[in-house]
């Protein structure tokens, strides 16, 4: 699986949510792969995730789903 860092590029903030945009550049082999975005906020409603991708390849994106991670004890920040 491969790790993929996003950028947040514009944010439309409204009373009682805010609309963010992330972007990342990424090269990918011939193939199925399976890409995970990290550090996104717990508070994130899955029913609005929305995802695409571009590429000068034939690309198809053939889904996106949420998979939240709960720690016993919190990790120590570097």
């Amino acid at each position: 699986m491969t790790q993929l860092t996003t950028k947040i590029t514009s944010a439309t903030v409204f009373p009682d949510r805010a609309f963010l945009t992330r972007h990342s550049n990424l090269s990918l082999e011939t193939g199925i792969q399976f890409l995970k975005i990290t550090e996104l906020p717990l508070s994130l409603n899955p029913d609005s995730l929305c995802t695409s991708a571009h590429g000068t390849a034939r690309d198809r994106l053939l889904s996106a789903w949420i998979n939240r991670t709960f720690f016993v004890n919190l990790p120590r920040l570097p």
